[in-house]
């Protein structure tokens, strides 16, 4: 996976919302994301299906306010 360097964060264009409030809902998503994969490891089937619909309440709340 490619992390994006400190400074590519300033290139994202947000049209919608602040920055700041769109790298938070990027780095949550990111977090989730990553808990998924520890959950999937440990074979936890409902925290993995608990993750899922956070992901995508997430990505639903990205939507609206940063479009």
């Amino acid at each position: 996976m490619k992390v994006m360097p400190r400074m590519a964060w300033a290139a994202v264009r947000v049209s919608g919302g602040t920055q700041s409030a769109w790298k938070k809902t990027h780095l949550e998503l990111i977090r989730a994301a990553f808990d998924g994969i520890g959950y999937c490891a440990n074979e936890d089937t409902e925290a993995i299906w608990d993750v899922i619909a956070d992901i995508g309440a997430l990505n639903s709340q990205g939507h609206m306010a940063h479009k």
